[in-house]
Formats: C-alpha cells, structure tokens, sequence
C-alpha cells in the first residue's frame, strides 16, 4: 500500500512542526484526495452544468491539444479527463521546451505519479532513457520519477544531472541517494574530470556541492589538488572556490611552483586570482615579454601590476618587448613608476608620446598629472607632433590654459601652431569653442610678441568661414569679417602677417 506524501504543518503544537499525512494515496496520485484538493483545489468540473459522462465526451471529442495543457489552470480544470498517454505527451511537451513551467509538471507528478502508462509512454516519446530529460529540468518531477525507477547513475546520467539550471537535483541526490553518493565518490577518486566545474562554479556558484565534494575527497591529494586549481582559473570560477582547496595544502607562503598557476590565471585573465597570489608573503614575478604583451592587451593585468607596484626599470627597459603607451600611461595615472628619476620619467613619457595620445582623449587630468612630473617636452621635432595633436584635438580654451604651463609656454608659440598645422585656429574652434573664447584668443600673445593674423584666420582656402555657413552662425561670420576688414587708405590698414 502506498501513503500519502503531503505534510502540513501543525500549528497547535509546541514548537510547531510538520507531520505526514500517512493517509493511502488515491489512484495513481502521490496524495490522498483530500490533501491533493487542498494544495491544487477542488475539482471544478463538478459545477458545470453538464452530466459528468457527457462532460466526459466532450472533452474526448475535443481531443485535448497538449499544448493548452501547459497552462496549469486549464490542465487542472480537465485533469480528471486527461489520460495518461496524453498526460505523457504534455510532459514531453513541457520537458522539451525552452520555458519550462515546472508547476505544471508538478500537477502531472502529483496526479499521475505512480501511473507505470505514464512513465511508459514518456519513455516512448523520449529518444534514450527519459531520466536524462528529467534530471535536467524538474527536481520535483525527479522525485516522483526515482519512487518508481531505482536510479543507477551512468556518466551520461551523471552529465544530464550537471545540465540542469540549478543545483538543487544535484544536491538532492547527493544528499539523500546512497547510490548516487557512492557514484559521485568513485568519480572522486578515479577521473574528477567528469565533474563540470564550469557548471557547478560558475553557473550555479553551488558552495555547498562544492564543499560536499571536498569533505568526500576532492582535494585529499595534493597532486590531483594542483590539477583542480588549474581547473577553477581555466573555468573562471569566483575567489572563493580556489580559496576553498589552495586552504587544504597550502598557506600564505609564495614559492616557486606557484608560477604554474599565476601563469594560467595570466592566459585565463583571472584577476582575483592574480590579486591573490600578490598579496602572498614573498611573491615575486620576472618580467617576461608575454607577461608585457598580456598587459598591453588586457587593462585588468596592466592594473594588477600597478596596484601591487611589481614594475621595475627591467620592465621598463626590456630589451626584447615594450609596454605600449596606454599601459605606460595607466602606470602613470596610478602612481606604478615612483622608482623612475624625473629624467627616466621624461624620456619614457617622450619615447612613448603619452602626452600625444592623452592630447586625443578627454582625460586632462591625466595630461597634466604627467606633465607635471616631466623635466622637458622633447626635442623641436617632438614638440610639434604634441602641438599638432593639440590642435586636432583641443579647443581655444584648452590651448590658452596650456599655454600658462611652465614647461608649454616657451615653446608653444603662434609659429609653432601654423608650423604644427596651418589651419590651426579653424580645427581649435571647432573642437566645441565659443565665440567667447575665440575673442579671448585674438588678443592672446606669446612670449616671442606675436599674436592673431588674418593669414591665421583665411588659412586652409577659409575653412574657418565656410564652417561659420556650413553651422549657420552668423556671430561667427560677422567676427570674421571685422578681423579680416581691410580699411580704406584714411584708416591704418590690419597687419596681414
């Protein structure tokens, strides 16, 4: 005889507690009628106004749709007449289904659980062994299953298992299967590569199954240990989890074996990791030209190196492979090259034109936080490449405060700007300037006493006056013509160069 399956809770009691209904479970269901009606409610088939045996033959001759099924409430309504080979096909529906509507797989369950028709048919529907299907989708559908079908775990089993969206089948079986235990112990022992620590870290970040899985013997040999964090850097796996086995074997002392692992979370791009192994008691890493390479491809490593201050002059001065300038500029920004002398800092800053490429972001911060540290801008040639970039990229105002710089003001001059590009003012004031600045810029001077020409603004064939009608600015148009005004010969001609 089989009992009911339903338990409720016992509100009288002292504490309260659940207790099992123990009643005999009704037809094929795993519960009595009463418990059944009072978790899913009552039949409602009995308030339409039609004989049952009629009602009946209606729903026959509807031929029921497995797909209207999938609604919990409708497939409650025509339960009673819904049999179990259709009930099968519903649940081959619902199992196949990239929406799985688990409450309704549960009503299939509670009513058609022991049905040997219903787990018959399904198997015939399903290509293989219907458990694979279920194992993956339904925890609740996996319990009704494994009343009827002793569970005898195979490695296509145990991966069907590994595929469900949560932990919780996985954890169950494990936790309350002695066969299912005793399998997943085996697989400990002899080929952990069947664990898919992909899905059990990163997918379902189970810190139970994975704790479950070190108390039965995951991580006892150290050998096979090194081979499961190689394991978690290669899947990505949070902190937590390397932390969780590096804690069985190891403690906070770095040594030189260690290097396999810095190495892979290095190819992995495993940040945490990498943080983890710098903030071990005598760490250490050589400059290698991979380890530059990586940090010129990946920003996260490049910020690694700089918050842990491992840069050196070795580094720096590799001979064989070179930091790029936006990682020479992010060790820059991050205070990561306080060994250099101000001299070394200049000439890496030059080599490497960071004030040029900063010149073409919006980062001014950064651009003066590194100007500030340079004894010299470089050589004439040198200089002009920054001002050119200056001028495709910076606006009047830009300009006009950079020029109040120390090391700028000597050298930026009204012929460095034409040298450096001859429509210098037209790309200034289109890279967003006001009229307000354009104003301010006019009465500019530099230290050699020249100031605004009107060659400075006819140069490139206008392009200064064509952008004025191209933005219909008539502000613009009319500053031009007055600069440009040449008066008649009772009045002081403009100065044209």
């Amino acid at each position: 005889m089989r009992f009911c399956d339903a338990s409720w809770s016992v509100t009288n009691a002292e504490p309260p507690r659940w207790q099992k209904c123990m009643q005999p479970t009704w037809k094929d269901s795993l519960y009595c009628n009463a418990c059944f009606v009072q978790k899913w409610g009552p039949d409602e088939t009995n308030s339409v106004a039609l004989p049952l045996c009629l009602f009946g033959i209606v729903i026959e001759y509807w031929n029921i749709d497995p797909k209207e099924c999938e609604n919990v409430d409708f497939l409650r309504f025509v339960l009673r007449f819904v049999k179990p080979k259709t009930a099968a096909r519903v649940m081959h529906s619902l199992l196949t289904s990239s929406n799985v509507k688990h409450d309704t797989l549960a009503l299939l369950a509670d009513y058609y659980g022991y049905s040997s028709v219903l787990w018959t048919c399904l198997k015939k529907n399903v290509q293989g062994d219907p458990a694979d299907l279920i194992l993956q989708k339904s925890l609740y559908l996996t319990k009704a299953y494994v009343r009827t079908h002793p569970l005898s775990l195979t490695n296509d089993l145990f991966n069907a298992i590994q595929l469900a969206d949560t932990d919780e089948t996985f954890w169950w079986l494990l936790t309350t299967n002695p066969d299912v235990y005793f399998y997943v112990y085996q697989i400990i022992t002899t080929n952990f590569t069947l664990i898919s620590f992909d899905r059990i870290l990163v997918v379902w970040e189970s810190q139970r199954i994975f704790q479950r899985l070190i108390d039965m013997g995951l991580a006892k040999n150290k050998d096979a240990t090194k081979s499961i964090l190689a394991a978690i850097i290669y899947c990505g796996a949070k902190l937590c989890f390397f932390k969780m086995i590096w804690n069985i074997h190891f403690n906070n002392d770095y040594e030189e074996e260690h290097i396999r692992f810095v190495n892979a979370a290095l190819y992995h791009k495993h940040v945490d990791v990498l943080d983890f192994f710098a903030n071990l008691n005598h760490f250490r890493i050589d400059s290698t030209p991979y380890l530059i390479q990586s940090s010129n491809n990946c920003l996260p490593i490049a910020h690694w190196l700089a918050k842990h201050k491992l840069i050196t002059g070795e580094w720096i001065w590799h001979p064989t492979a070179k930091f790029n300038v936006n990682t020479i500029i992010h060790f820059a920004k991050n205070n990561a090259l306080g060994f250099l002398s101000q001299d070394e800092f200049t000439t890496l800053m030059i080599q490497c034109a960071a004030l040029s490429a900063l010149a073409k972001t919006s980062d001014k911060e950064t651009f003066y936080q590194i100007l500030e540290q340079m004894t010299h801008v470089g050589t004439h040639q040198e200089f002009c490449a920054l001002t050119r970039e200056l001028c495709l990229h910076c606006s009047l105002r830009d300009i006009m405060t950079l020029a109040e710089h120390p090391l700028i003001k000597p050298r930026l001059t009204f012929a460095m700007l034409r040298e450096a590009c001859c429509d210098f003012l037209t790309k200034l004031f289109t890279n967003g300037s006001e009229l307000l600045h354009l104003q301010l810029f006019e009465t500019w001077m530099d230290v050699d006493g020249q100031t605004l020409v009107v060659a400075d603004v006819v140069a490139g064939n206008g392009a200064l006056s064509r952008f004025a009608k191209q933005t219909h600015s008539a502000e613009l148009r009319q500053w031009i013509e007055q600069f440009t005004y040449v008066p008649t010969h009772k009045h002081k001609k403009r100065k044209k160069n």
